[in-house]
């Protein structure tokens, strides 16, 4: 027997549309502006950049304290702030967060964002990025750049919510959100980039379900014509989950299969299709009826002629 199933619309259309809450817009800092205006010389200028702050071989950001002390300072506080969100699986609510928080950053959000070492650390970081990208670094390193930035837009969405953001909410700005690059980054000749690329729309969601509809009968797997005072005799063997296995399907009485050696529920059920030893009678033409093999059972196996 063959199952047909259907489909049905589970939900009405429904509109989907980009939410800009999900995006963590990169600035477009000076540095990136003289690769911008570097043209064709932009990789190598990039490959410079991460070579002179020792990242060309790195795969974790690092800041010399001589070279910035106060970037440096919030790096470190940032990366405990990062452990301690992955200890709670990055879903605790904020109220959870804050006095972590505040305890290592000697402050609340809203102070912290303000800070000239703050905001000279996600551009350091931006900057970072996008020279990874254009230098094609390592994707370790990029990975935990990305993370960097991923935490330091976590702390301006608290500062921008109406209330404490929940751990829903968190998990999404740690895991969903979507660092978008300046737009003239895309359009420099060493970065890569699709080949074929379809034009950003919004679009009509459509959600359907899967269920089962009928049965319909099967039809006729095999058939052999054996001539009167003739045996056939078939054996097949085939791997089972990796395990092999012979069928070796013997002659009953009357020159009849013998059913029982079959074993039709191991061979039908087990995705194999067995042509059963018989012996021709009077010119008739006699087959095996299998009914698609994976949903038939013992029954299912039948002589007709």
């Amino acid at each position: 027997m063959g199952e047909v199933t259907s489909f049905r619309q589970a939900r009405a259309p429904q509109r989907s549309a980009e939410d800009e809450g999900k995006r963590l817009a990169l600035p477009e800092t000076a540095q990136i502006g003289e690769w911008l205006d570097a043209g064709d010389n932009a990789r190598e200028n990039a490959s410079a950049y991460l070579a002179d702050r020792d990242l060309d071989t790195a795969t974790r950001f690092a800041i010399g304290a001589e070279e910035a002390e106060a970037e440096a300072a919030i790096l470190a506080r940032l990366r405990s702030f990062d452990r301690e969100l992955l200890r709670n699986g990055n879903a605790a609510d904020w109220d959870d967060l804050a006095e972590n928080f505040e305890e290592l950053f000697d402050g609340d959000p809203e102070n912290v964002v303000e800070r000239d070492s703050w905001g000279a650390l996600f551009e350091r970081l931006s900057d970072t990025l996008v020279a990874i990208l254009l230098a094609r670094g390592d994707p370790a390193l990029g990975a935990d750049v990305v993370r960097l930035l991923l935490v330091m837009g976590l702390v301006r969405a608290e500062v921008e919510a109406a209330a404490a953001l929940d751990a829903d909410a968190v998990f999404s700005a740690l895991r969903w959100r979507t660092i978008a690059l300046p737009p003239g980054v895309l359009l420099l000749p060493s970065v890569m980039r699709s080949i074929l690329a379809r034009r950003p729309g919004v679009s009509d969601l459509y959600v359907v379900r899967e269920e089962w509809n009928r049965y319909e009968p099967g039809e006729i797997a095999h058939i052999e014509n054996v001539l009167q005072g003739e045996v056939k005799r078939s054996i097949i063997e085939k791997g089972d989950y990796g395990r092999p296995r012979r069928i070796d399907n013997a002659v009953g009485p009357a020159g009849l299969p013998d059913h029982r050696s079959l074993r039709a529920q191991d061979v039908l059920a087990g995705r194999h299709v067995a042509c059963p030893a018989y012996r021709g009678e009077g010119g008739h033409v006699r087959g095996v009826r299998t009914d698609q093999g994976r949903h038939a059972s013992r029954r299912d196996l039948r002589l007709f002629g």
